[in-house]
């Protein structure tokens, strides 16, 4: 029996979402390779029981018990390059239909925001996000969004107020 996974993969055009970010896997390769691995480890694991070696045998236990929660990372990881690249799409060409401009800018934005989100639960699946990452990651878009607050209000305000004229006009021309 024939399972064609490459090509569902193909249809599914994740390996074009991949390929934009710089991710080459050979998807069946990939899938093949987790199951080998798997079966190493549980055998192994048998074949240590079997031996004596208890405290090998529970490591490797855990190791095997671990793997679920890597590949729903994996799995979470690739629908993020597929969602990301969908809603930048959508909400670039949304502000270009609009013509509000700053379409490139609004996009980028939305699709960090995706991979911040997408990094944190992915962190929190694989056992790693406790309050650390977390608070680290609250701190870089803090101290960014306290950075260009600071750089937009006091070195821009003129081109702030222009800016925003400009937004304004063209909000209502439409």
């Amino acid at each position: 029996m024939k399972l064609k996974f490459n090509q569902a993969i193909e249809r599914g055009n994740l390996d074009e979402s991949l390929a934009k970010a710089n991710i080459k896997v050979n998807a069946s390769e990939f899938v093949g390779a987790i199951v080998k691995w798997i079966l190493v480890i549980v055998f192994l694991q048998a074949s240590v029981g079997i031996l004596g070696w208890l405290g090998f045998a529970s490591l490797l236990g855990k190791v095997v018990s671990y793997l679920p929660n890597v590949i729903v990372a994996v799995l979470i990881f690739a629908v993020t390059v597929i969602i990301a690249d969908i809603v930048e799409k959508v909400v670039r060409l949304s502000t270009e239909r609009v013509k509000i401009g700053y379409g490139h800018i609004v996009s980028a934005i939305v699709k960090w925001a995706i991979w911040i989100f997408a990094i944190m639960i992915i962190l929190e699946q694989l056992n790693i996000g406790g309050i650390l990452p977390q608070a680290i990651i609250f701190g870089i878009i803090g101290f960014l969004t306290l950075a260009g607050g600071l750089a937009f209000g006091l070195g821009g305000r003129d081109a702030a107020a222009e800016l925003i004229k400009d937004f304004k006009q063209k909000l209502s021309q439409k």
